[in-house]
């Protein structure tokens, strides 16, 4: 259980796939389905996306469920895989972007995006993508801006990048003002 609570589930669970333990995938991926990445309307937000790129990755790779080898876990690519050190990203960001202000991707008197990843192990030539979510009822509400977002941005450049799809990594964070809900998405490839 020390480990579980220093690695975080999904480190651990992926530990446990390298080593190749037995029955460690069947109890960790038990843990795992008691335990929630996010609480509240954060993790209303977070199903919805994550069940969104399910449905993406599914209509692109439509034989992804039929994969039987061992090696090739079925549908592993599908869901986003959280990562808290860009949820902690994504909180920082959150509370100068509320205080701030946000335009056009920069909050001002502040690093841009990237000096913010330079802080943690990525490769500096993956995609990031940072949607900042403001004055939203809920986690549904949220996942609405969001795809519309998405889908204008797409509409105008026709880029990938703008697909849930394209992108492996997740962290959010969210904070309440005035009876409504900011959140902070990060999306990293």
């Amino acid at each position: 259980m020390k480990r579980l609570k220093k690695y975080g589930w999904t480190g651990m669970l992926s530990l446990a796939l390298l080593l190749g333990r037995p029955g460690a995938m069947e109890a960790l991926a038990e843990t795992a389905e008691n335990q929630s990445p996010f609480e509240g309307e954060q993790q209303v937000l977070f199903e919805r996306l994550d069940e969104e790129r399910r449905e993406e990755y599914s209509d692109l790779h439509p034989d992804w469920e039929e994969s039987e080898e061992e090696e090739e876990l079925p549908g592993r690519r599908a869901g986003f895989l959280v990562k808290d050190d860009l949820s902690c990203i994504a909180a920082s960001r959150l509370a100068a972007a509320m205080e701030n202000g946000y335009s056009d991707g920069k909050i001002p008197d502040q690093g841009d995006l990237s000096e913010y990843l330079s802080s943690i192990s990525y490769r500096s030539h993956a995609t990031c993508l940072e949607m900042y979510l403001r004055r939203c009822e809920d986690g549904e509400e949220a996942w609405e801006k969001a795809m519309r977002w998405l889908e204008r941005n797409y509409d105008k450049a026709e880029d990938r990048k703008y697909t849930l799809e394209y992108y492996r990594y997740l962290g959010m964070n969210a904070e309440e003002r005035d009876g409504k809900t900011y959140f902070m998405v990060l999306l990293l490839r």
